[in-house]
């Protein structure tokens, strides 16, 4: 069957589908993805949003098959500046993206309410200012602490080792 094409895939709107099931509709430029666009992927990934030269750029929400959804902005296919992630647990990180990992000013957030707020450092959290939590990555995975936090949380940073886009180990300083 092959990969098919319909609309203007070069240079203006249209619609492209790959054999392995994959689908892009959306805007073209020299026969990229280019513009605003939806691509969806065969397992059910979606992402509606900006393109530059097949690349996620700008704006964007991405959708992915199991539950996860990111909404922010994006730089060269990576989540980059201001975003949001959520997981279907109800947990969630509100800030600060570099390279596809937190990084910068961010929230977390469990679905029970218990909070994180503090600085990231390319996806792991290097310090904090508020915490209302307990000892716990969102995942239920244990994590090392590279520092013990006071009672005055503001003076105290926290290395937490949580692998990947997890919740930072916090100690129940409230």
């Amino acid at each position: 069957m092959g990969n098919t094409a319909s609309g203007d895939t070069e240079n203006g709107f249209g619609t492209y589908r790959w054999e392995d099931g994959n689908e892009y509709e959306g805007q073209f430029k020299g026969g990229k993805r280019h513009g605003r666009g939806v691509y969806t992927s065969a397992n059910g990934d979606k992402h509606e949003g900006s393109y530059v030269d097949n690349k996620k750029h700008g704006r964007g929400v991405f959708t992915f098959a199991d539950g996860n959804k990111y909404s922010g902005t994006w730089e060269g296919g990576k989540k980059h500046g201001r975003g949001t992630f959520v997981w279907p647990s109800g947990n969630q990180y509100d800030g600060e993206f570099q390279d596809d990992m937190p990084h910068g000013r961010g929230v977390w957030t469990w679905a029970d309410g218990r909070t994180f707020e503090g600085q990231w450092e390319h996806g792991e959290a290097a310090s904090y200012s508020k915490v209302h939590a307990e000892a716990a990555c969102a995942d239920g995975s244990s994590a090392s602490v590279g520092a013990t936090p006071t009672r005055t949380p503001s003076s105290a940073p926290v290395k937490a080792r949580c692998s990947g886009l997890r919740a930072p180990l916090l100690l129940n300083v409230v």
